[in-house]
């Protein structure tokens, strides 16, 4: 027994170092950077309603190929002894230009362009309820932003600033450190999968 606990533990350093190298070496490095203090939308004669919608509204794509109820409960792509954070963290996405968001009852706070849409013929496991889908919106690539004296303006139709492959190599890491970094897939499918 000692004997499978201590391959177990060499396999999983193993595992850990060749995953935090090949995350370096086949991801783009994400920027940081301060938030801005305050944001304005610039005045573009709709309203916050006509504006949400256009945030928001499903128009049938399926961007991300996993369904929103995993996507929310994927940590991000770091290996560390603790919890990671999560990859669905508006903080996180606004590091690859997805710009953050307010929340809709009942669901995670999604940033500008991203959609929950209708739902999928896969059902969650452990709840047997149907999931629905994720996917970017027209105004994931089209709502702008640019930031003067610390005042951050959002522009509806101008051309985004996000890094969509970076995010994708992101949410690959992700998923496989879910399916083999030990911890991981248990707080995946626990307590935290259920909603």
């Amino acid at each position: 027994m000692k004997k499978i606990a201590l391959v177990v533990v060499v396999v999983a350093i193993l595992l850990g170092i060749a995953g935090n190298w090949a995350y370096d070496k086949f991801t783009v490095q994400v920027p940081t950077y301060a938030a801005a203090g305050k944001v304005v939308w610039l005045e573009q004669n709709w309203t916050p309603e006509q504006r949400e919608w256009f945030y928001h509204a499903e128009q049938g794509t399926q961007t991300f190929g996993i369904p929103y109820e995993w996507f929310i409960k994927l940590e991000q792509p770091a290996l560390s002894l603790g919890n990671p954070g999560m990859l669905s963290d508006p903080q996180y996405l606004d590091r690859y230009g997805f710009i953050p968001s307010e929340a809709k009852a009942g669901e995670a706070p999604l940033p500008i362009g991203f959609a929950v849409g209708p739902k999928l013929t896969d059902v969650n496991p452990r709840t047997n309820e149907p999931m629905r889908a994720l996917g970017l919106t027209c105004a994931a690539c089209h709502t702008g932003r640019f930031t003067y004296q610390g005042t951050e303006v959002l522009v509806d139709g101008a051309p985004a600033l996000t890094n969509l492959a970076a995010f994708q190599k992101a949410m690959a890491f992700s998923l496989l450190y879910t399916a083999y970094v030990p911890g991981r897939f248990d707080r995946f499918f626990g307590s935290r999968a259920g909603s």
